[in-house]
C-alpha cells in the first residue's frame, strides 16, 4: 500500500502545487490590475492637465487677438475720419478751382462780363 500511499502524496503535492501557482498567478493578476489602474489614474490627470493649460493659452490667445484687432479697428478708424475730414476741403478747393476757371473763361469769352465793350 505504500505505491498507493506515495501516489496519493504525489497527487495531493501536485494538486497543493497548483493550488499555489493558481493562488500566486491570480495575486500577480491583481497587482497588474491595481498597477494598471494606478497608470490610467496618473495618465488622466495628465491629460486634464495638458488639456487646462492648453485651454488657458486658447483663452490667452483669443483675448490677446481681439485686442489686437480693437487696436487695428480703431486706427483704421482714426484714418478713415482723418481722410474724411480732408475730402470736403479737398472737395471745396477743387469747386473753388472750377469756379476760378468759369470766370476766367467768362471773362475771355464774353466782352461784357470783362467791363469793356
Amino acid at each position: 500500500m505504500s505505491t498507493g500511499t506515495d501516489r496519493r502524496t504525489a497527487v495531493d503535492a501536485a494538486i497543493s502545487k497548483v493550488l499555489a501557482a493558481e493562488q500566486e498567478a491570480l495575486a500577480g493578476i491583481a497587482a497588474c490590475e491595481q498597477r494598471a489602474e494606478e497608470i490610467r489614474r496618473h495618465a488622466q490627470a495628465t491629460v486634464r492637465a495638458q488639456i487646462r493649460e492648453a485651454q488657458a493659452r486658447i483663452t490667452r490667445l483669443h483675448g490677446d487677438c481681439a485686442q489686437r484687432n480693437s487696436e487695428l479697428v480703431a486706427a483704421l478708424e482714426r484714418e478713415a475720419e482723418s481722410r474724411t475730414a480732408e475730402i470736403p476741403a479737398a472737395a471745396l478747393e477743387n469747386e473753388l478751382i472750377r469756379g476760378a476757371v468759369r470766370a476766367v473763361a467768362a471773362a475771355l469769352t464774353d466782352p461784357e462780363a470783362s467791363g469793356g465793350h
